[in-house]
């Protein structure tokens, strides 16, 4: 009677062990898939997000030359470049352009704004001289250069 009993009873500890580990399998298994979904998402909206910037930076350059150049340009256009689209905005007041552009690949969104002040009352350029050490004439024999002070006149 008591062999009876036994053997009723012999298979559920391993039945509850293999449920166990069963169970703790397929929780491991689907955390992991779970990250591995989120990385893969995450990894695609940053790239989204860099081209979009790339995209971005690209169209405020052209607008950027386009004003100080004196091409035409619209007070809003809309651009493709590569996979993205990039909306400009112009808004003029006086001298002063703001010029925005707006950028969208997928789902990531990017915008870039600036300032740009147009001055056309004249034109100046920085330039200059060297003098003293070094400019003048120079004997390439010695070692050691000095300063000198010579008058250089042409011949005629």
């Amino acid at each position: 009677m008591k062999q009876e009993a036994r053997s009723k009873k012999q298979g559920y500890a391993a039945i509850t062990a293999t449920m166990v580990v069963l169970v703790l399998s397929l929780t491991l298994l689907t955390s992991f898939s779970f990250f591995a979904v989120n990385e893969v998402q995450g990894s695609r909206l940053s790239r989204n997000a860099l081209e979009a910037r790339a995209a971005d930076h690209g169209a405020m350059e052209d607008a950027i030359y386009r004003v100080i150049t004196g091409k035409q340009i619209g007070s809003m256009e809309t651009l493709s470049i590569a996979t993205s689209s990039v909306t400009i905005t112009v808004i003029t007041n006086g001298n002063r352009r703001i010029i925005r552009a707006d950028a969208a690949r997928g789902n990531a969104r990017q915008t870039l704004e600036t300032l740009l002040e147009t001055n056309t009352t004249g034109t100046s350029f920085v330039y200059g001289v060297q003098a003293g050490f070094g400019a003048g004439a120079r004997d390439f024999g010695r070692r050691h250069c000095r300063k000198q002070k010579r008058v250089f006149k042409h011949p005629h």
